[in-house]
């Protein structure tokens, strides 16, 4: 294999990307994924206007305040400036294809990353003002390809001879670095009055939901003194159950969208987890070959660093999206029993029941909603566990599953008893409750007694002593 069309050893044979690996898994695949998503997002240009006439379309406000419009224009200069920049470098490579030291594939990744830049200038002008938060799609691409663009311009800063595309390079960098300044700031100071009362998450970017940063007021608040009703932000539309339609259809159905929106980072969380083991066995390797440069040793750095990331964000996105789904099926089946209740004739059914279905079986069901989507991960995590055992110890990988479906049997008959005893539990539940009502009636009643002959006394001692 030539040289260049390697991914990861270079022709002095040291430890680092190739100009193939850049040109393909850096540049072109995120290139081609950013205009297949952002041309179908373009959709939202037809959605009501989110923010005030008259603002400049690509800017970001500080903070409280609008910016002066003479900066109305600048923003959208500057990523005009990042499309030509990457005119002038398809042009540069289109002109010295073949007298650097380069893959064939540099110019097409120009091209893509042209087609980007145009793609860019309409979307973020959509994004901008028919959404009311940071764009999801040109956050993620801008700073991702900031970061691959950064390994790009130190290959060819190393190579030495080539400064008019390195230049031109990191200039786009800086670009891209203000303008993902300017794309992941909130919008809410400028957003119309209507939008105005939203939660702080549902106006807040990728990057703060990603680490949870729209809690930190709520956060400064309870630590300043204790929190009220008020101090409590909005709950998210999606999750407010006058949304919700579960009259007509299933609890499932109503909230499809929010459990649906679980499952990416629930299979980004188990890519991560299962990534361990080959990160380990390459390090084991490295560490036990003393031969082996220390580039190595850097790049498996950099793999575990994105890997316990990766891990990281992924976890928290999905208990994120796991518990809005478990608040939205409590939020709607409250309601619903709320208003049954209302319905009915106050001698149609016991007092305890409406009280037991509104804690004991909705408790019941929002703890077994929140493992739901395990249902589908397990077996999935299972085959992929099983079958790296299977690499390392053959046949004797097969153990662990006997174990584990002798465990399921038993679980399955255990199972059967489950129903049952769940129903007596209940009744259980029920009759404590109406033992409890009717015991704080009874002393409400015996309270009122004595306050009517205490009070009356108490009056005639007053009047006598005056």
């Amino acid at each position: 294999m030539a040289p260049e069309a390697r991914f990861v050893v270079t022709s002095t044979g040291t430890f680092d990307f190739t100009p193939a690996f850049e040109d393909t898994i850096l540049g072109i695949i995120p290139s081609v994924l950013f205009v297949t998503v952002a041309l179908q997002r373009l959709w939202l240009a037809r959605q009501p206007r989110k923010v005030v006439k008259g603002h400049r379309p690509m800017v970001k406000v500080a903070r409280n305040s609008l910016c002066p419009r003479k900066h109305r224009w600048f923003w959208v200069g500057l990523i005009g400036l990042y499309t030509a920049l990457q005119l002038a470098i398809l042009v540069y490579w289109a002109l010295n294809t073949g007298k650097l030291l380069s893959s064939h594939l540099r110019t097409s990744t120009a091209v893509v990353a042209f087609l980007d830049g145009l793609l860019l200038l309409f979307l973020s002008h959509a994004e901008h003002t028919r959404s009311v938060r940071p764009s999801t799609i040109i956050s993620v691409y801008i700073l991702f390809t900031l970061l691959f663009d950064c390994v790009v311009a130190r290959t060819l800063w190393l190579a030495g001879y080539n400064f008019t595309i390195a230049g031109l390079l990191t200039s786009t960098i800086a670009i891209k670095l203000f303008v993902l300044t300017s794309e992941v700031w909130e919008k809410r100071p400028i957003l119309l009055s209507q939008y105005q009362n939203l939660s702080p998450e549902a106006t807040s970017g990728i990057l703060a939901r990603s680490i949870f940063w729209w809690l930190n007021s709520l956060m400064r608040t309870g630590f300043a003194r204790s929190l009220t009703n008020h101090d409590f932000p909005r709950i998210v539309t999606s999750t407010n159950q006058s949304n919700r339609h579960a009259l007509a259809f299933s609890t499932l159905w109503a909230t499809k969208y929010i459990f649906l929106a679980a499952v990416t980072p629930r299979l980004a969380l188990a890519t991560f987890k299962y990534t361990l083991p080959f990160l380990i066995t390459r390090t084991t390797s490295w560490t036990a070959d003393p031969s082996q440069s220390d580039a190595v040793g850097w790049g498996l750095t950099g793999a575990w660093l994105l890997v316990f990331l990766g891990q990281a964000i992924s976890n928290g996105f999905y208990y994120q999206m796991t518990y809005r789904f478990v608040t939205a099926i409590r939020g709607s089946l409250c309601s619903v029993i709320f208003t049954k209740t209302l319905d009915l004739r106050s001698t149609a059914l016991e007092e305890s029941v409406a009280v037991s279905l509104m804690s004991t079986d909705t408790d019941s069901i929002c703890q077994s909603a929140a493992t739901l989507h395990e249902l589908w991960a397990s077996p999935i995590e299972s085959a992929t566990a099983i079958f790296l055992l299977y690499r390392q110890l053959g046949l004797a990988a097969l153990a662990p599953v006997f174990v584990a479906i002798i465990a399921t049997a038993g679980m399955l008959q255990l199972a059967q008893f489950i129903g049952t005893a769940k129903k007596r539990w209940m009744r259980g539940i029920q009759t404590r409750v109406d033992v409890t009502a009717s015991v704080l009636a009874s002393m409400k009643v015996s309270i009122q007694r004595h306050l009517m002959i205490l009070v009356p006394d108490e009056r005639i001692q007053i009047r006598l002593l005056s």
